[in-house]
């Protein structure tokens, strides 16, 4: 019997010491996850800053870093690249034009058409992106979205003429939302172009040549694309919008500002990123206009598109909720939102 309880305690201990292990190391790894997603909130919010030091420095081009970034990851995604890579290219996409830092204000503002003395200069600005970049080792590849966006698959672009796969196929994506983005947005030197007309110039090489890989993926984007451009175009230029928030700044104290909306715009943008990286399903319910809006990840699971309409007539929307839970959670939205008013 000695025996048995000497074999019993020299387990307990045996036990015991691996319990011990089995808790520092949780410790130590819960402390370095810690660690590594406070060094990626670091990186996320420098580049959240230089995002914003290029759109401050041209307001014709406000929105613009951002769309790329949100567009070229879709993109990404459709290829079936993995989520680092779909990441990588997001922020690729957001620091594309940082090099438009160092073009002087006079040249980069000016209405009109430019001399080609000055539009040298313009083309400037991929050689110094890529080199503000280029030590830039926390994201693989990212000077590669600033000193290839404006090459182009036949060898014809700038500034290193790189022809077809000698360009990264990161900076090919950046690239071709680049030129759509650039078409579809108005300039002091431009008015816009409709959507359709910009994929039309773009299919005919009317801004260079692209991989047609790339052709197809954007058309494949299509409608996610004109569903984030109505949705942003109401809550940008509607009128009920803007007064409500002004109504709401004002009883905080604060005046609206473009950089306000700036900051909005970008606060949306990364929602809409982040949210793809999350595990639970998320949702944006708008009472006015009614509009449901779900992740990109999270519609794909419900198949149903990621914004939608009046959500209420949608059959699919409301086979997804049990005992008619949504309809009770919108009118609880109208309700608080009439309280509100």
């Amino acid at each position: 019997m000695t025996g048995i309880w000497i074999v019993t305690g020299c387990l307990i201990v045996v036990v015991a010491g691996l319990v011990i292990l089995l808790v520092e190391k949780s410790r130590k790894v819960d402390v370095l996850q810690k660690k590594q997603k406070q060094y990626h909130d670091i990186v996320n919010q420098s580049l959240e800053t230089f995002a914003h030091a290029i759109d401050a420095k041209d307001q014709n081009t406000n929105g613009h870093s951002q769309r790329v970034a949100i567009y070229s990851a879709e993109i990404a995604k459709r290829m079936g690249m993995s989520d680092e890579e779909q990441e990588q290219i997001y922020y690729m996409g957001m620091l594309h034009d940082i090099g438009k830092i160092g073009i002087p204000d006079a040249i980069l503002k000016k209405p009109g058409k430019l001399t080609e003395e000055k539009m040298q200069i313009i083309r400037n600005h991929p050689t110094i992106g890529g080199e503000i970049l280029k030590d830039f080792t926390a994201i693989q590849g990212i000077s590669d979205g600033a000193r290839y966006h404006h090459e182009r698959y036949d060898g014809n672009g700038y500034p290193d003429g790189l022809k077809g796969e000698e360009i990264p196929i990161a900076a090919q994506v950046v690239s071709i939302v680049d030129a759509y983005d650039a078409l579809t947005s108005k300039r002091v030197y431009k008015e816009a172009y409709s959507h359709e007309e910009a994929l039309k110039m773009i299919q005919k090489g009317k801004c260079g040549v692209f991989n047609p890989l790339l052709i197809e993926c954007l058309m494949d984007i299509e409608s996610y694309i004109q569903n984030d451009l109505k949705i942003n175009e109401f809550y940008e230029d509607n009128e009920y919008f803007e007064e409500r928030t002004q109504e709401h700044l004002k009883d905080e104290g604060l005046n609206l500002s473009n950089l306000l909306y700036q900051d909005l715009y970008f606060e949306k943008s990364k929602y809409k990123f982040y949210s793809e990286l999350s595990n639970n399903i998320q949702f944006e319910y708008s009472v006015v206009p009614p509009l449901l809006t779900l992740s990109k990840k999270d519609a794909l699971l419900l198949n149903i598109e990621p914004k939608i309409i009046d959500p209420l007539s949608n059959e699919k929307v409301t086979k997804l909720f049990i005992n008619n839970d949504f309809n009770v959670f919108i009118q609880q939205a109208i309700d608080l939102e009439k309280e509100k008013s």
